[in-house]
């Protein structure tokens, strides 16, 4: 069990999470912040959410193996463009298309 404590004067709050709670909460601070193009190259991650608002790209995207839960690996970001690894397959995307997809470390 992880502990958080605050103070606050005069008096000290303890907050107790549980492992579960940690992990919930990380998972959310993920979803929020990190974007695939902000790893580093060779890094692997997990794919939280795909915010496009175009549902053809979308689609289009996890026919090609980029959804939700799907683990993916940046091969490479140079001039506006990442390349991605989506198990045996390379593809590359636009780096605004990038910017929308939400990821976790694994």
């Amino acid at each position: 069990m992880a502990a958080i404590t605050t103070t606050l004067y005069p008096a000290t709050i303890h907050l107790a999470l549980t492992d579960e709670e940690g992990r919930r909460n990380a998972v959310g601070a993920s979803r929020r912040g990190l974007r695939l193009t902000d790893l580093q190259v060779g890094e692997t991650v997990r794919v939280l959410r795909v915010a496009m608002k175009d549902l053809g790209c979308k689609k289009r995207l996890a026919e090609m193996g980029v959804a939700e839960g799907m683990r993916i690996k940046l091969v490479s970001k140079a001039g506006g463009q990442v390349m991605i690894q989506v198990g045996g397959a390379k593809m590359g995307l636009g780096e605004g298309c990038a910017s929308e997809i939400s990821v976790m470390r694994v």
